[in-house]
């Protein structure tokens, strides 16, 4: 399915932003768009070392990438021409053609997250652990759209943004730096099934027919369910394997992610300090190196969410 690829999900969904104007504490008219921006703009995006500054999507290790923007209406592309130059001589210019609108706007939601390693369904895993580590922060943001009223738990909010998904159809992951061990289609399997599939169709086919009718029709109507079934099912293996998503890519979860980016900024720091060190304490020092900073291990990493070390 294009939403998952690389061992990621795509989750974007298009949320209706109430139309109904809000009254605040303090008495203040705003319409639900505005006050939506003005949480947007002072949610915390990044931070310093300090992981209470970072983002709220940083408190679970899940989140690659998460985009939250207010779309007012769809833009518009310019006229819609014809199929070629036939068509597009003989339009009129001067008549408008239809361009299409949004009746309210609406807020993308469009998240790059890791999928669990249990293999339990997801958005579901996911939303319900966005739920429970940054719920006082998805409320504040939610409030503001259609129907987020009825939200109570963290299964309503799963359902909530379910509802609201639409399909992601072009993913980008780019954490493979090898090639993906792509498997060869089976071309001969595939044509053995199909064409085993296209005799029992045409046999079906041949029998029914002359039983019903007479053998003239039989042989034409057979031939054509031969063909029919063993194309058919030629091409649903074709798409089946090559609408596969990508394998996993190796250390592409967000926890190898950090520490890989750990580990550059420290070794440039160590390789601009080294410049010109004699080799027996550019030894020392890289083994001093690979002591303080592991690469192997887990710890230390660099803090989700937040720019510097």
């Amino acid at each position: 399915m294009p939403n998952i690829d690389s061992g990621h999900y795509f989750l974007t969904a298009l949320i209706p932003v109430m139309l109904r104007n809000e009254i605040d504490a303090s008495g203040v008219i705003a319409a639900p768009v505005n006050k939506l921006r003005e949480v947007l703009a002072l949610m915390a995006t990044e931070g310093d070392t300090d992981p209470g500054k970072a983002s709220p999507f940083a408190r679970n290790v899940l989140n690659h990438f998460v985009r939250l923007v207010v779309i007012d209406d769809v833009n518009f592309n310019g006229r819609v021409n014809g199929g070629g130059l036939i068509e597009t001589a003989r339009e009129d210019p001067s008549i408008p053609q239809h361009v299409d609108h949004l009746t309210r706007p609406y807020l993308l939601f469009a998240v790059d997250f890791d999928i669990n390693s249990e293999g339990a369904a997801e958005p579901a895993v996911y939303l319900d652990t966005l739920w429970q580590t940054m719920p006082i922060e998805l409320r504040q943001v939610f409030q503001h759209c259609y129907g987020f009223s009825r939200v109570q738990s963290a299964g309503d909010f799963v359902h909530y943004i379910r509802q609201c998904q639409i399909e992601t159809t072009l993913p980008f992951c780019d954490y493979w730096t090898v090639p993906p061990p792509f498997q060869a289609f089976p071309f001969e399997h595939a044509a053995l099934r199909s064409a085993a599939a296209g005799v029992v169709a045409g046999i079906v086919t041949f029998g029914l027919v002359d039983w019903v009718t007479n053998r003239f029709l039989a042989w034409p109507l057979g031939m054509l369910a031969f063909l029919a079934g063993g194309i058919g099912l030629f091409l649903y293996m074709l798409k089946t394997a090559t609408s596969a998503p990508f394998p996993t890519a190796p250390h592409s979860d967000l926890k190898s992610v950090l520490k890989a980016l750990y580990l550059q900024r420290h070794f440039v720091d160590f390789a601009i300090a080294s410049q010109g060190v004699p080799p027996e304490k550019l030894y020392a020092a890289f083994a001093d190196f690979l002591s303080a900073h592991r690469p192997d291990a887990a710890e230390p990493t660099q803090i989700p969410g937040v720019v510097g070390l």
